[in-house]
């Protein structure tokens, strides 16, 4: 049996196949493993009703995150979570890095508007000096508690001061009052305000061993700039609850499936990238369930690639060979033509692995065999062939 979490490193498991050939059912029953180990976790629903259907096995928590529950995480919170003064910095980090890089999807720069790297070091400043104004330390955890009540519109007041400043350039001046008129649009728009009302908090998901965020998009729905801000929000919670577990020695797995129907594909790789980076990661794994390989041709996507440390491979596309020989796995390939016979029934739900956990490592194929009654609990509702 592969231990995952035997290892100094997070793992990144990558699950492709074609829709409806069996990734949701092969990484429910994964996370029913993962359960039984005491692992918990994080699972992003964006169809909806997936995740919940474990409740037979494990208590669900369900988390809507749609636009009648108006749900909503703050990533400037820092008040809520016991911090070392060894890990203050680090924490104080995580809160900056994901509120930057929620402004950065509000704002939605387009290559003509600007330089993004200035624009990064406009936001982090103006962040910054939210956390001072309350008197947040960032190497003093008991300052902390001073960023209770913190909300994103408290950026506008030092983005409007930076776009006066005269040690900024005329083109970083003007980045700070395109940045301010997209960010103050969004945050007084009474219907995004709306979307803002409940907060979903640390606490709430701490202690629970599975956590589904659920978007209720069906196949067809295109996900708003509202959707996309919410699936980030639910990706930045899970890693605050990994970061959580960790100083406790506990595990998290979090399970994503469908990103690539966000527009803000690429930035969530990189911010998963981030989480799975260093040694702080390594209480971590990442599953991805994909369609297509096609979403690594994006250069920013390609930063998780060079972290997978294992493939799962079902019954794919074919120019979906070709991408996975360009990652690195085409040792697959074989096996993967063997499984492409579909008028073997042995074949239905059977997957090719190649894994690298750090200690373990090797090449099979596989079945996805649950019995019976758990099949039926699981199906899910776009099973093809």
């Amino acid at each position: 049996m592969l231990d995952f979490y035997n290892s100094t490193t997070a793992q990144v498991i990558m699950v492709i196949a074609k829709a409806g050939k069996g990734k949701t059912l092969l990484a429910q029953l994964m996370a029913l493993s993962f359960l039984g180990q005491k692992v918990h976790v994080n699972a992003t629903d964006i169809k909806g009703g997936e995740w919940s259907k474990l409740s037979f096995a494990y208590p669900v928590l369900v988390i809507a995150m749609d636009d009648v529950s108006g749900r909503f995480v703050n990533t400037m919170r820092i008040d809520d979570i016991e911090v070392s003064r060894e890990d203050a910095l680090y924490i104080y980090n995580v809160a900056v890095q994901g509120t930057l890089q929620l402004l950065n999807i509000i704002i939605r720069l387009l290559p003509d508007e600007g330089n993004p790297v200035d624009l990064e070091g406009i936001l982090k400043e103006a962040i910054d000096k939210v956390y001072s104004k309350r008197g947040v330390n960032r190497h003093n955890p008991k300052s902390f508690k001073k960023a209770k009540g913190v909300f994103y519109d408290e950026i506008l007041e030092p983005l409007m001061a930076l776009s006066k400043s005269s040690s900024y350039t005329q083109a970083k001046r003007e980045l700070c009052e395109l940045a301010y008129d997209r960010l103050a649009t969004f945050f007084k728009n009474a219907k995004h305000s709306g979307a803002m009302k409940n907060e979903v908090t640390l606490a709430e998901v701490i202690d629970a061993p599975l956590v589904s965020y659920s978007y209720n998009k069906n196949s067809e729905t295109t996900l708003s700039l509202m959707d996309n801000i919410r699936v980030y929000m639910g990706q930045f919670l899970s890693i605050r609850k990994q970061v959580s577990r960790k100083a406790k020695g506990l595990h998290t797995a979090d399970i994503y499936e469908e990103l690539q129907r966000t527009d803000q594909f690429a930035n969530l790789l990189t911010n998963i990238s981030h989480a799975t980076t260093g040694g702080r990661s390594n209480n971590l794994l990442v599953m991805l369930l994909l369609n297509a390989l096609s979403v690594f041709d994006n250069p920013q996507a390609k930063a998780i690639a060079s972290n997978i440390t294992t493939v799962i491979a079902g019954e794919l596309a074919d120019q979906d060979y070709a991408d996975l020989d360009r990652l690195g796995f085409g040792r697959l390939i074989p096996d993967l033509k063997k499984l492409s016979k579909t008028d073997i029934p042995l074949y239905k739900n059977a997957f090719a692995i190649y894994y690298d956990t750090g200690v373990d490592s090797g090449q099979t194929i596989f079945k996805a065999m649950p019995p019976k009654h758990i099949e039926e609990k699981l199906r899910t509702r776009d099973v093809v062939g």
